[in-house]
């Protein structure tokens, strides 16, 4: 077997190459920025627990003090109980709201990982694609003129449309 357009073929090669190395670069900034941004929400969640276990020891020891002068303070008593439970109802909802936020921000996370395997699956099978039609010399040149405008008018569109919008086109032909 003879390649009859070397240098496009190694042309082609190099560009499969490339797109390789940007694809396992994306990969890797996308996780380095996630993990931070996880670590960092993970810090505030610490600070804000130990904040409220201070809060807490606070409280505790206030309920103490007023236990002593109950006999003599009952009105204060009730009084206290209601601000404990308001105190404790917020902190549970502050606690919801950010087990939501982490929520959050875990799925969006997993979405943009699907996305970018989406768009680098994509792209890989593009790639898949004129390597094959370049790599079998039985094919005629308008085959790889073709393969060549549809990966331009792919790349185009993929500047108009997100990433997670373009389900990957034939899934069997992905190496």
């Amino acid at each position: 077997m003879t390649i009859e357009n070397l240098p496009l073929v190694n042309i082609l090669v190099w560009v499969m190459a490339g797109l390789v190395l940007l694809q396992t670069a994306i990969l890797v900034v996308t996780q380095f920025i996630v993990r931070q941004k996880l670590q960092e929400v993970d810090q505030v969640l610490q600070s804000v627990s130990r904040q409220s276990v201070k809060g807490m020891k606070m409280i505790y020891q206030a309920i103490d003090g007023v236990e002593e002068v109950l006999s003599k303070l009952p009105a204060a008593q009730q009084t206290i109980a209601r601000i404990v439970e308001t105190l404790v109802e917020k902190a549970e909802t502050v606690n919801r709201a950010i087990g939501r936020g982490v929520d959050l921000v875990r799925y969006q996370a997993f979405e943009t990982e699907h996305g970018l395997d989406a768009l680098l699956s994509m792209l890989s099978q593009r790639v898949y694609k004129t390597h094959k039609t370049v790599s079998h010399p039985s094919l005629r040149l308008a085959t790889i003129i073709r393969s060549g405008i549809d990966a331009l008018k792919w790349n185009w569109l993929q500047n108009d449309r997100s990433p997670v919008s373009n389900p990957p086109e034939d899934e069997d032909e992905f190496v």
